[in-house]
């Protein structure tokens, strides 16, 4: 993750590489007034961190409705 943080190439990268595909992709498809927005393609992360006890209970209530944990 620190790495990612100091790359440019990364995850976050390759999110925006593909936003830019399908963009131009919509926009070269639509006509009119009504042409997509870039931002509207990019990928929005979650900006505050997961609490990993509040996950990890929701995984465990999930394995146990399809019945993986006793």
């Amino acid at each position: 993750m620190a790495y990612d943080r100091i790359s440019p190439l990364g995850d976050v990268r390759g999110d925006l590489q593909a936003a830019l595909v399908a963009w131009t992709v919509a926009s070269a498809m639509s006509s009119g007034p009504r042409r997509p927005k870039f931002q509207d393609f990019v990928f929005k992360w979650r900006d505050e961190p997961q609490d990993m006890n509040a996950l990890a209970e929701q995984l465990k209530a999930y394995a146990a409705q399809v019945g993986k944990v006793e």
